[in-house]
């Protein structure tokens, strides 16, 4: 009986670990991968070590508007023509 709830307690570990990787870059598949193999406490360091799948997305967004938003303030306060803001732009988002 001990056998069997320190399989289900490994089971249900590894499926959590394998969970939280799939918000991270790692992904669920190997997460739960090194949960098998490793140990999954192991594997929840590494899946923990890992960056959030979102959050380099969500800075390059932040990044990216920011850089928009403050272009176009240069453009409404007379600063730049509206040739140099649609070329700032332009060459900007190409490099994205």
């Amino acid at each position: 009986m001990d056998g069997i709830f320190i399989f289900l307690l490994w089971v249900l570990s590894c499926w959590i670990v394998g969970w939280l990787g799939s918000t991270r870059t790692i992904g669920y598949g190997w997460s739960v991968v090194l949960a098998v193999f490793l140990t999954p406490i192991i594997a929840l360091i590494i899946v923990l070590f890992s960056k959030k799948k979102n959050q380099e997305l969500l800075e390059k967004d932040i990044n990216t508007t920011q850089y928009l938003s403050n272009l176009f303030d240069l453009k409404e306060k007379g600063a730049i023509s509206e040739e140099e803001y649609n070329k700032l732009k332009k060459s900007f988002l190409n490099k994205k």
